[in-house]
């Protein structure tokens, strides 16, 4: 009688110990077939994702192939040059002259130039180190400060008009969930995010054009832009006081 109580506990415990096992595996597969599900959508957006960017590098690339081909037609049939047909434009080049002469010279307006162009997010130029080597040069502080200010500002302004009526250029080369994180993030921590970026010596520029293409309000974005970078380059100016 007791063998026979041992024996069915035994039973008992080895059918407990069988469904255990059992309910163990079951819930293995069922997350492996959930992982497997999860790592084959991964890859087919990544796939869909690379897709869309090599359509679009392939139509870039495509353009620029037949463009290349057309000014070389246009020129073999009509001796029609590109740069020479700009140099003779009535305003352009002789603006781009006059543009170039005064950065040379380093007049006040030329440093607006200099500053303005070489804060162009496809430029990277680091402006600060541009800033102290006028300051070296000891060109006035009051000056050469509102000057470089004043070029920042407006190449800043056109990296974020770039980023806002560009922006169908760039979107289809970055995710949409990539696109809609980021604009989440950016309206939820963006006015630190634009202090930070623009108080430190940090690509700004690039970073305002991805603010613009965000579609992040343009007169929010300037009031925490400019004292930022009024604070950024009086930094600059007491380091250069401080150590020089």
């Amino acid at each position: 009688m007791v063998f026979n109580e041992a024996h069915k506990k035994l039973k008992r415990k080895a059918e407990e110990i069988t469904d255990d096992i059992s309910e163990t595996t079951s819930r293995i597969k069922q997350k492996t077939s959930e992982t497997t599900k999860k790592l084959a959508k991964k890859t087919d957006e990544l796939a869909r994702d690379m897709k869309k960017k090599l359509i679009a590098l392939f139509f870039i690339a495509l353009a620029g192939f037949f463009f290349w081909v057309l000014m070389n037609l246009l020129y073999f049939f009509y001796g029609f040059n590109l740069v020479t047909w700009i140099k003779d434009l009535p305003y352009v080049y002789p603006m781009f002259q006059h543009v170039f002469d005064q950065i040379s010279s380093q007049s006040q307006q030329g440093i607006y130039y200099l500053f303005s162009f070489s804060s162009l997010f496809f430029l990277p130029f680091p402006l600060e180190f541009v800033y102290f080597g006028f300051l070296k040069k000891g060109f006035t502080f009051p000056i050469i400060y509102f000057i470089t200010l004043l070029g920042v500002f407006t190449g800043q302004c056109i990296n974020f008009m770039l980023g806002r009526f560009l922006g169908f250029l760039i979107r289809p080369l970055i995710k949409r969930k990539t696109r809609k994180a980021l604009q989440q993030r950016l309206h939820k921590y963006g006015a630190y995010a634009i202090f930070i970026m623009h108080l430190l010596p940090l690509p700004y520029p690039l970073f305002n054009f991805v603010v613009g293409l965000t579609k992040y309000n343009f007169f929010k974005w300037v009031l925490i832009m400019l004292p930022s970078l009024m604070l950024n380059y009086l930094i600059v100016y007491l380091i250069y006081l401080k150590f020089f």
